[in-house]
């Protein structure tokens, strides 16, 4: 590999990992609805869900990607596909 390719596979094994983790946090949040909490608010459901999520020993700190959370929560990738999808640049 080439020092040109170091940047591009840094950048590849981030977004897996962010990936990894929405689609995990994605995967809470479903959990969490299919329980049909009344009267809970959007906010609500994802509080549970990152408690739910910090169960799991690799996200036991916690979810650490709150900032784009609203970006990639609804995108088609993480719909009903509860695999971990991997970013092809």
């Amino acid at each position: 590999f080439t020092t040109q390719d170091q940047p591009r596979r840094s950048l590849q094994k981030r977004m897996q990992s962010i990936l990894a983790a929405i689609s995990k946090s994605r995967g809470c949040v479903r959990q969490i609805e299919n329980l049909n909490p009344s009267g809970a608010f959007e906010q609500d459901i994802l509080n549970r869900a990152k408690v739910l999520l910090a169960q799991d020993k690799n996200y036991n700190k916690g979810f650490k990607f709150d900032h784009i959370w609203p970006i990639l929560k609804d995108i088609e990738k993480f719909g009903d596909d509860h695999s971990i999808a991997t970013p092809y640049f």
